[in-house]
């Protein structure tokens, strides 16, 4: 009788054991579950804002990764793509390339562009002139950015002043008649990034100076 006794203690232990192991194991199953499910639902987050996420493509720029903090790297890309707009063209595109860089001037900047470049581009048209702005990449100096510390406005948005230094190539009939030094002299104002204005700048000034030698 004894031995029965202990032997049915022992399994009556055993049966403990076992029902807290169970209980452990349900426990952890639902935990995995649960962990399991925050991890889909986060997945599905990230899914669903790759799949809306909008992107900017900005015009001219190179294939690369670039960060939304390098603003250096964005202001110089977008310089070159103004400069390149303006100076580098035949007579058959400038009025294309001049529609291109409209929606980045300023309102003020615009109405004083309008007046210049439409008699640039009737200029074009007639005389069949062409254009090559060559920038002096070798030069320290090609890109000179300068924050102007009292033109923040009240939001906070700078004002940059960039010169670009190269040599500008006139040609027609595919012959270049004059090759003079310029100075493509820009101010820039920092705005919101949007679908229309990928780079986050305006030009609110535009100066070409004809260098003499």
């Amino acid at each position: 009788m004894d031995f029965i006794a202990r032997a049915g203690s022992l399994i009556d232990q055993g049966h403990r054991v076992v029902g807290i192991l169970l209980v452990v194991i349900v426990v952890q199953f639902m935990w995995i579950q649960s962990v399991r499910t925050e991890k889909a639902e986060l997945q599905n987050t990230i899914n669903y804002q790759n799949r809306t996420q909008s992107i900017y493509v900005v015009p001219n720029s190179q294939a690369d990764i670039y960060k939304p903090a390098d603003s250096k790297l964005l202001l110089s890309t977008f310089v070159d793509f103004i400069s390149q707009s303006l100076l580098t063209y035949t007579h058959a595109n400038l009025e294309n390339q001049y529609q291109s860089i409209r929606d980045f001037l300023s309102p003020k900047m615009l109405e004083m562009a309008d007046n210049f470049f439409l008699a640039e581009i009737k200029k074009s048209k007639v005389e069949r002139i062409s254009s090559l702005f060559v920038a002096d990449r070798t030069s320290t100096e090609l890109s000179e950015f300068k924050e102007l510390a009292d033109k923040t406005n009240r939001y906070g948005e700078k004002t940059y002043a960039v010169t670009i230094k190269g040599k500008r190539n006139i040609i027609v009939g595919g012959r270049v008649i004059e090759t003079k030094d310029m100075h493509v002299k820009l101010q820039l104002q920092e705005t919101r990034v949007s679908q229309e204005n990928p780079f986050g700048f305006q030009v609110t000034k535009i100066d070409l100076v004809n260098v003499k030698r």
